[in-house]
């Protein structure tokens, strides 16, 4: 099986982000994403990747998702 998964681990919807005037949005969503990724990810004991709208519902939710591995656990010896 080659197949992989990303799973989402946390989700912020970030909403207030759209009151924002146009010039601004893209700074400050810049900004928070960084802010979260370094103060919210190392919380989680693994590689995480912060992006907004993922799940294509909410432009501004943040979600914090695993890269892509497998979604079948195998034995590290036999496989």
């Amino acid at each position: 099986y080659e197949d992989k998964v990303r799973i989402s681990v946390s989700n912020l919807d970030l909403n207030f982000l759209d009151a924002l005037p146009e010039d601004m949005k893209s700074g400050a969503m810049g900004s928070l994403q960084d802010l979260i990724l370094k103060v919210v990810a190392p919380k989680f004991d693994m590689d995480l990747e912060m992006v907004y709208g993922a799940d294509q519902t909410n432009p501004y939710r943040l979600q914090a998702i695993e890269h892509a591995q497998s979604p079948i656990n195998r034995h590290p010896v036999t496989g």
